[in-house]
């Protein structure tokens, strides 16, 4: 698929992949933020990175996944963490686990 079905409990929403910048976690909840809204809903960023395997989405902490097509720039910290600049201006630091799976699937 496509496109995810998230669900606040009162209402759904079909979101592209392709227009999701990123999502953060905050317990069961996400928070998804798109090319034009965010939106709360409910579940896990371990049940939605099985769903999205093989897309552009990409774990990159335990906290948050993001678009990976929405990176403008990333760079290095003095302490060797790489910060990650999305195109709505955000940055996300790439966590310990995840650093070797995101530089492989991002060639850096």
């Amino acid at each position: 698929p496509l496109r995810h079905k998230f669900s606040d409990g009162k209402e759904h929403h079909w979101v592209q992949y392709a227009q999701i910048l990123s999502i953060e976690a905050a317990g069961n909840y996400l928070c998804i933020t798109t090319r034009d809204r965010e939106i709360i809903a409910r579940g896990t960023l371990k049940a939605l990175e099985h769903e999205t395997a093989g897309s552009a989405l990409l774990r990159v902490s335990r906290s948050y996944m993001i678009n990976s097509d929405a990176i403008e720039s990333f760079q290095r910290t003095t302490g060797g963490k790489t910060e990650l600049l999305l195109s709505n201006g955000t940055t996300v630091t790439v966590g310990p686990t995840y650093a070797k799976r995101v530089n492989a699937a991002l060639g850096l």
